[in-house]
């Protein structure tokens, strides 16, 4: 099997995940940067409320407000009093309103924007970033994080590159979501896949699935000529019963549309966004392999899911280049209140000063890989 390029990773699960930024950013040697959404979700200000509490002032932030068209009374409440905590909370930081839509809102244009905002931001102090995808969307944390890993890749001496992520079935089985008519590629991912050199490729097509994803997965699938189909289930699941109800859930897509079997079926952890990860390459390799004396293939991504097994995604994404497709949020909205629970963090250490130097190089990066300001998005 080829290299594994976060095979050891470095990462930790709640109370683990909680110690580290505990001890680690306690550090007066640290100047931590943290990227994160002041959204709507209950979980915005999780993170933030950690790392503020270990590194106190020092801890610098830039605030993403992603602003949609004719947004929900009660959300925009709820964000407006995020957006407030964070702001009180942290004091040295920059709030960032971006629109996840054109002006004629057909094309989402905030992965775009958000790393031309980046770009600008000076990090010559800054020793790590934090990107927290706890509130921030695909069309947003993706680019982001595959703009900022190009950039730790082209430059030796770039900060220490972590994502976290606090996760709640609870919470993201209270959130609905009104969705575009149309799927997104997201920018920096495979952007070769459709054009000609690669149009003839065949596809195979792994929709991570999800209770609330079957529009979205049934556009896509209208969308494209995928050879082969295997789907991403969660198992094991906090619910013992996940996987039976997702198979009911998507029996017609199952038997008639996509007309995979039992054998098709991938199985990964529901917390654990690496052993997702290793699968996907898994399967990427042996694909690849089968397929050397001819045009080659592709490896397509739908991580609709939860944000952790999402987070699986990406990382397979960035080492192999493969493309990702969903269909964007035109509009939110919460069907009652979450569950006060406490919440599962997830922290992974993506780049920086704990992994031997030089890296092994994945796949290549494409035109998001930390251009200059004068090169175009």
């Amino acid at each position: 099997m080829n290299h594994i390029r976060w095979d050891p990773c470095i990462s930790h699960r709640d109370d683990a995940a909680r110690s580290f930024i505990q001890t680690f950013f306690a550090d007066e040697k640290r100047h931590p940067l943290l990227i994160c959404g002041a959204g709507f979700d209950p979980r915005a200000t999780e993170t933030a409320k950690l790392l503020h509490a270990a590194a106190g002032t020092g801890l610098i932030a830039h605030l993403i407000r992603e602003d949609r068209p004719n947004p929900s009374p009660d959300l925009l409440v709820r964000a407006n009093g995020n957006e407030e905590c964070l702001c009180k909370m942290i004091a040295r930081h920059t709030l960032h309103h971006v629109s996840i839509f054109s002006d004629d809102e057909k094309t989402v244009v905030a992965g775009r924007r958000i790393v031309e905002i980046l770009r600008k931001a000076d990090l010559s102090d800054i020793t790590d970033i934090i990107i927290d995808l706890s509130a921030l969307s695909i069309g947003v944390s993706f680019p982001l994080i595959r703009y900022l890993f190009g950039c730790a890749e082209s430059q030796p001496d770039f900060p220490n590159l972590h994502i976290m992520v606090s996760t709640s079935i609870q919470t993201d089985d209270a959130i609905r979501t009104q969705l575009m008519d149309r799927y997104q590629n997201v920018p920096g991912f495979g952007e070769d896949l459709g054009l000609a050199n690669t149009a003839r490729k065949p596809k195979l097509w792994l929709p991570q699935l999800a209770k609330r994803a079957v529009p979205a997965l049934d556009l896509i699938h209208r969308a494209f000529d995928f050879e082969e189909i295997c789907p991403i289930v969660p198992f094991p699941a906090h619910d013992c019963r996940a996987v039976e109800e997702l198979v009911e859930i998507y029996q017609g897509q199952i038997t008639e549309t996509w007309d995979v079997d039992d054998r098709d079926f991938l199985y990964a952890a529901e917390d654990d966004p690496l052993d997702l990860y290793r699968t996907i390459l898994r399967i990427d390799t042996l694909r690849q392999a089968t397929y050397a004396i001819e045009e080659g293939s592709q490896t397509v991504l739908s991580p609709l899911g939860t944000k952790a097994m999402a987070l699986g995604a990406l990382l397979a994404a960035l080492e192999r280049d493969l493309p990702i497709i969903y269909v964007e949020a035109q509009r939110y909205m919460m069907v009652h209140e979450p569950a006060t629970e406490p919440y599962g963090l997830i922290h992974l250490w993506l780049t920086g000063e704990v992994y031997p130097k030089p890296h092994i190089a994945p796949a290549p990066l494409g035109a998001s890989a930390c251009p200059t300001s004068s090169e175009p998005v």
